[in-house]
């Protein structure tokens, strides 16, 4: 894994309904951007464009942000991340909030990475306001 220098990675999250929650049912694909430093051992980036199975937010407008950190994972080069945005449908709004529960880099030089997440929305407006729908799956990044 490099210790130095900057790389950039696209890809997708997707999500699978987690179960347990209180909202609706929630299946999600979106694209992710990530810029890590190797340097600083940090990264930032951003969950855009959207797609879901509610009626209503299949293709909210609005992002999230994403921040953490890359770390040495038993001799694997790890990576953490957080994402938190408000999404708006066209009858629903919802607090969008993911962690990743696993990450790690692939390649001898960190070509790609891949992990899995729990993510939640939070509905503050519209029919499921007061809700959350749970969606837990994986992402997959690369150079």
């Amino acid at each position: 894994m490099p210790v130095a220098g900057t790389a950039s990675y696209v890809g997708i999250i997707h999500g699978m309904d987690g179960g347990g929650g209180t909202g609706p049912d929630m299946v999600y694909y979106a694209d992710l951007a990530v810029d890590v430093d190797f340097a600083t051992d940090t990264l930032d980036g951003t969950v855009t464009n959207f797609v879901t199975d509610v009626a209503g937010f299949e293709n909210p407008s609005g992002s999230a942000a994403v921040a953490g950190t890359v770390f040495d994972n038993g001799g694997t080069a790890g990576i953490g991340f957080t994402a938190a945005g408000t999404l708006f449908g066209t009858t629903g709004v919802a607090d969008y909030d993911t962690t990743t529960t696993s990450g790690t880099f692939a390649g001898d030089s960190a070509q790609a990475a891949y992990g899995d997440h729990i993510s939640d929305f939070a509905w503050t407006a519209g029919p499921n306001l007061g809700t959350t729908s749970l969606s837990d799956g994986d992402w997959n990044i690369e150079q």
